[in-house]
């Protein structure tokens, strides 16, 4: 595994390293997949409201979820699910496989004035990610278009 800068102290959950000051809370659960078999998934929720779940992962994947510079990298992490925060986020993924969901958009309701006629909704993202993949061809992003950025 890759070792942490020195002073940096870190938190193993299901094989995959986080920085103990970047992690606000977490837990395992075990569940049944369609074939019967159990596995172990693990959501770790982090100080910046992201929330990333995945199964134990293979040691050989050194995999890693660390801030850098105002950046968020996650590295090796297969099967992954990462919820977005409501905030403004860059985020970075190398060699991972799963599911990003940085779409979050509100419809707003406009009301209209007495000779306006029909009512209108007016549908916005609530926030502009930036997300960058390499060597993450199995990773679906579900971001909103004109507002967040996804670089490939």
């Amino acid at each position: 595994m890759v070792e942490p800068a020195k002073g940096v102290t870190c938190s193993i959950y299901g094989n995959v390293k986080f920085k103990t000051n970047d992690v606000k809370d977490w837990n395992s659960t075990r569940v049944q997949d369609k074939s019967g078999n159990t596995k172990v998934l693990y959501t770790v929720e982090l100080n910046d409201g992201t929330k990333v779940t995945y199964p134990s992962q293979p040691l050989k994947n050194e995999a890693t979820v660390k801030h850098v510079n105002g950046l968020l990298f996650f590295n090796g992490i297969q099967d992954v699910t990462v919820d977005d925060t409501p905030n403004d986020d860059k985020y970075r993924f190398n060699n991972c496989s799963g599911v990003v969901n940085a779409k979050r958009e509100v419809s707003i309701p406009i009301s209209p004035s007495e000779t306006a006629g029909d009512k209108y909704t007016i549908t916005s993202a609530i926030d502009r990610d930036i997300i960058t993949l390499t060597n993450s061809p199995r990773l679906e992003v579900n971001y909103s278009p004109g507002f967040d950025q996804l670089y490939k």
